[in-house]
């Protein structure tokens, strides 16, 4: 009897084990299935720079309208600055610049940040 009772209880966690490798089985290949249509598909962002109409950018390209509105935004964002806000102003032109040039870059903002510090002139 208790060699019966082992055996059905072996056979019982041999279904579970090889139920669970069968669904982690379809779980993986769900995943990589997943991964692939992911890279092989064409993405769209849909940007919205301070604009009336909503630019799209795809993996073929940007158009020039996406381009000017980004241009205007980085420019407005470069020039327009006041005593009170400089750190953001700093900041938000740091974020924007490529990671090997935010060093001389920051050096650069910091001397115009200690130049205006004080100062009550507000540049747009």
């Amino acid at each position: 009897m208790e060699l019966q009772h082992a055996h059905v209880s072996a056979q019982r966690i041999l279904r579970q084990r090889n139920a669970l490798a069968l669904a982690s089985l379809a779980f993986g290949v769900l995943a990589i299935a997943g991964v692939f249509m992911a890279f092989s598909r064409d993405r769209e962002v849909i940007l919205m720079p301070i604009v009336h109409s909503p630019l799209t950018v795809s993996s073929a390209g940007v158009s020039k309208e996406y381009l000017e509105a980004v241009t205007r935004d980085t420019a407005l964002l470069v020039l327009n600055r006041s005593p009170e806000t400089l750190d953001y102003w700093m900041t938000s032109i740091l974020e924007l610049a490529d990671d090997q040039a935010r060093g001389g870059l920051k050096r650069d903002l910091m001397k115009v940040v200690t130049e205006q510090q004080g100062s009550q002139i507000t540049q747009f």
